[in-house]
C-alpha cells in the first residue's frame, strides 16, 4: 500500500474515533428528546413533529446545506458543526434542568440540530474520497461507519434506558459532551486535501494529495441531478433505499409510543431494544469491514426483512419478537447504507459529495418527513400497532422496486461480484 495512502487512512481512524464517540451521544438524544417530547405534551403526534422538525430541514434546504458543505473549508466545517451542536445540546440541557420547557421549543432545537447535521454530513461525505482513493478503503470506511453507528447504539441505547430514568438532562447532556469530543478528533487529522482519483475531473495520479479548493461555483444542482442520473447504479439504489425508509417511523420517536402503549415497556428495556439493533447494525458492518461481502440479492431481501418486521412486532405485541426484529433491521440497514454509501463516494467527484449527500438524504426523507407527523396521528387515531402494520406493508414496495429496477443483480465494491 503507497505510504500516502496509510498516512491518510490512519488521518480517517482519527476522524472515526470522534465520529463513534459522537454517535453515542447521538443515541441518548435519539431518545430523550422523543422521550421529553412525550414527557411534556402526552402526544404521539408532538412526537412526530418534534422528528418532523430536524428532517423537514433536510426536505427544505438539503441541497443549498450540501453546497455549503461543499463550498467551506473541509475540517473547519466539521469541526464548527459538531462544536455547534455541543453548545446548542448544552443550552438543552440546561434549561431542561431549570425549568419544563414547551415542547414546541424542543421542537426549534431539532430544526437547528438538522440544519448543523445536514452541513457536517455533507461534509463528512466529502472527507471520504478527499482522504481515500482506493476502493477497497472505501469500502472498509463505510463500513466503519456502519460500526460507529452500530456501537454507538449499543452503548448509548443501553446507558440511556438507565439515565433517563434519572432525568432526560443527563441524556442531553451527555449528547453535547460527545459533540466536544468529536470536533477536538476532527481538528486532530489536520489541514484536509484532496485524493485525487481517475473518477473525478482531475487527472493527476491516484497517490497526488492536492490543496483543499472549494467547489467549483459553476456545478449547479442541474449539473449535479445529471451526474446522478447518469451514476445508474447510485440512482436505483436510492429509489430502493427511499421506500425501504418508510418504515423507520417505527424504529425511532414512534417506537418509544408502542413500547409504551402496547408493549407495555420502560425506559430500560426501551432502550435495550435499540441496542440490539445495533448490535445486528454491528455484526454486519464487521463482516464488510473484514471482506466478507453480501450477495446483490441482499438488496431485495434486506428491504423485504425491514418491512415484515414492524409487521411481526405489531402481530405479536411480544417484546422478544419485537427484540429480534430489531436485530434483523439493523443488519439489513447497515448493509444497505454501506452499499449506498460506497457507489457515492466511488461514483462521484469529491466536490460534489456534500449536494450529493443531501439530495440522498432527501430523497431518503422525502416519504418519511410526512409520514412521521401522519404516523402520530394515525397511533393516536387507531393505535401503534395499526400504525406498524400499515407501514410494514407500504414499506414492501421497496423490495418489489428492487427487483422491477434489477438491483439484486447489479454487482458493487461493497459486493460480491455475482450470486
Amino acid at each position: 500500500m503507497d505510504p500516502t495512502t496509510d498516512h491518510n487512512w490512519a488521518r480517517f481512524r482519527r476522524y472515526w474515533i470522534g465520529n463513534l464517540v459522537s454517535f453515542i451521544g447521538d443515541y441518548f438524544s435519539i431518545i430523550a428528546i422523543p422521550f421529553v417530547a412525550f414527557e411534556l405534551s402526552r402526544s404521539a403526534f408532538v412526537v412526530g413533529v418534534v422528528e418532523f422538525a430536524e428532517m423537514g430541514v433536510t426536505v427544505a434546504f438539503g441541497v443549498q446545506l450540501g453546497r455549503a458543505a461543499d463550498r467551506g473549508d473541509l475540517r473547519a466545517t466539521l469541526v464548527t458543526t459538531d462544536a455547534a451542536r455541543a453548545v446548542l445540546l448544552g443550552l438543552t440541557a440546561a434549561a431542561v434542568a431549570a425549568t419544563a420547557p414547551s415542547a414546541w421549543w424542543i421542537a426549534a432545537l431539532a430544526v437547528a440540530l438538522g440544519a448543523l447535521r445536514s452541513v457536517h454530513d455533507g461534509a463528512e461525505h466529502r472527507l471520504v474520497p478527499s482522504l481515500l482513493d482506493d476502493d477497497e478503503r472505501i469500502v472498509a470506511a463505510n463500513a466503519r461507519f456502519g460500526i460507529s453507528d452500530g456501537a454507538g447504539q449499543i452503548v448509548g441505547s443501553t446507558l440511556v434506558g438507565l439515565v433517563v430514568g434519572y432525568g432526560a438532562v443527563y441524556a442531553i447532556g451527555f449528547d453535547a459532551v460527545t459533540f466536544a469530543f468529536a470536533s477536538a478528533a476532527t481538528w486532530s487529522i489536520g489541514a484536509v486535501g484532496r485524493a485525487v482519483s481517475g473518477r473525478g475531473v482531475g487527472d493527476e495520479p491516484t497517490t497526488v494529495t492536492t490543496p483543499a479548493e472549494p467547489a467549483t461555483p459553476t456545478v449547479t444542482l442541474r449539473d449535479t441531478l445529471a451526474a446522478i442520473r447518469d451514476e445508474d447504479r447510485f440512482w436505483r439504489l436510492l429509489v430502493v433505499s427511499g421506500l425501504s425508509n418508510i418504515t423507520s417511523v417505527c424504529f425511532y420517536g414512534q417506537f418509544v409510543v408502542f413500547a409504551t402503549t402496547d408493549l407495555h415497556i420502560g425506559g430500560p428495556q426501551i432502550g435495550a431494544t435499540f441496542a440490539i439493533q445495533g448490535v445486528g447494525g454491528v455484526i454486519a458492518s464487521v463482516a464488510i469491514d473484514r471482506g466478507l461481502r453480501p450477495a446483490p440479492r441482499w438488496q431485495a431481501i434486506g428491504p423485504a426483512l425491514i418491512a415484515l418486521v414492524p409487521i411481526a412486532a405489531a402481530l405479536t405485541r411480544s417484546w422478544p419478537v419485537t427484540m429480534i426484529g430489531f436485530a434483523i433491521v439493523g443488519a439489513a440497514v447497515a448493509r444497505d447504507m454501506a452499499v449506498l454509501g460506497v457507489a457515492q463516494h466511488v461514483g462521484f467527484d469529491p466536490d460534489i459529495q456534500g449536494r450529493i449527500a443531501m439530495i440522498r438524504r432527501s430523497v431518503l426523507y422525502v416519504l418519511i418527513a410526512p409520514g412521521i407527523v401522519a404516523a402520530g396521528a394515525v397511533a393516536e387515531r387507531f393505535g401503534a400497532s395499526a400504525l406498524f402494520i400499515g407501514t410494514g406493508i407500504a414499506g414492501l414496495a421497496a423490495p418489489v422496486a428492487a427487483v422491477a429496477l434489477g438491483v439484486h443483480r447489479v454487482a458493487h465494491p461493497a459486493s460480491r461480484a455475482t450470486d
